[in-house]
């Protein structure tokens, strides 16, 4: 019989070779299973005993490949997947830590706070075979962290742990499957969970930042300083380098947004310079050399301890520059001073200057 007109010259390929298979090992024509293009993802599938297995996306050559592979294991061993040996969660964790490794390679937090959320999956579940991890366990894993941790942190290590799954899944580790079940859990919702609300960053008034400032070191001073007149990130100022400023705009190499191809600008007003200028580089060429983003904000609480100064951190004088950068200038000058790249973040900010409204409210009448 000819084939459809639609069918395409690898699929004609594919069904001979796999029909020639079955038929020599006296397989039912029922027995193969079909191609099937799943629209809401635009990937081929096969459905094999009860088993989703996505091929790629839709009549590509990969989506063929793989779907005369799969149908060749099935001539071969009745299963469409080679039996993988059993690979426990806490080898298959090892071998993810060791891939960041290569996936990070500017200053970000974020492996560590990756690496903690996977100690807690092999805490809990080390020995578990990495295809038998399913929906129950994440949800008993979320559940553990609710108990000492706030919401948000809880979601931030639930997708870390799901963006494990999706590697193991991409580097045919685990079955496709696996990935696509703990995709259907919900992130826990502030207020609906025994997770505890997140604290909101509030700006922090300059004067407490002034008192301070005299039981700090002078490269503190100067640091907090940038992030007043700036609005940076305290590592974007830790990192800052002569040969990264130019014609009064500081583009760092590193930062938050690097890894999705985001560029940062940050202007430098006369203020800025003026600290700049009299800063001597470090035998690195750092301009504020000497912290870490950790160790500056120790610096501050611990100074804050000591003298009896409410507490505060450097990420709220960022928020403090922004909200005034806001009040004054605007969503878009404070969008492009503080590098985001949604006004989502930026409403953040807005939150803060309801204080505003409820002024020109009480003035107006």
């Amino acid at each position: 019989m000819p084939p459809e007109k639609n069918e395409s010259k690898g699929d004609i390929m594919v069904t001979y070779q796999i029909l020639t298979m079955f038929g020599l090992m006296g397989r039912k024509r029922n027995a193969i299973p079909s191609r099937l293009h799943h629209k809401p993802s635009g990937q081929d599938r096969v459905i094999f005993g009860g088993r989703t297995i996505y091929l790629g996306r839709h009549d590509s050559p990969e989506s063929l490949a793989n779907y005369a592979r799969i149908l060749a294991n099935i001539a071969a061993t009745g299963e469409p997947e080679p039996q993988r040996a059993g690979l426990k969660i806490d080898e298959l964790a090892r071998r993810y830590l060791v891939h960041l490794e290569t996936e990070y390679r500017d200053e970000s937090g974020e492996p560590a706070a990756i690496e903690r959320a996977v100690d807690s999956l092999v805490e809990m579940f080390g020995d578990v075979e990495a295809e038998a991890f399913g929906t129950g366990k994440l949800i008993q894993l979320r559940d553990k962290w609710a108990e000492k941790l706030c919401v948000t942190t809880v979601g931030k290590k639930h997708t870390y742990i799901v963006n494990l799954f999706r590697w193991a899944a991409m580097t045919e580790q685990v079955p496709a499957e696996v990935w696509h079940k703990l995709q259907t859990v919900p992130k826990l919702q502030p207020k609906r969970s025994k997770a505890r609300d997140p604290k909101i960053v509030k700006p922090v008034p300059w004067a407490i930042v002034e008192k301070t400032l005299p039981f700090l070191s002078p490269t503190v001073q100067d640091v907090i300083l940038m992030q007043r007149y700036t609005g940076m990130r305290s590592g974007e100022v830790l990192r800052m380098t002569l040969d990264k400023i130019e014609d009064g705009v500081y583009r760092p190499t590193k930062h938050k947004t690097q890894r999705y191809g985001h560029a940062r600008e940050i202007p430098l007003g006369p203020r800025a310079l003026e600290i700049i200028a009299r800063r001597e580089p470090t035998a690195d060429g750092l301009l504020f050399g000497g912290y870490t983003s950790c160790s500056y904000g120790r610096a501050i609480a611990r100074a804050c301890a000591k003298n009896k100064i409410p507490h505060w951190t450097p990420h709220q004088i960022r928020h403090a520059r922004g909200t005034d950068t806001l009040r004054t200038h605007g969503v878009a000058a404070a969008r492009a001073l503080l590098g985001h790249k949604s006004l989502a973040m930026v409403s953040r900010y807005a939150a803060v200057s309801v204080e505003d409204a409820k002024k020109a409210v009480d003035e107006d009448g």
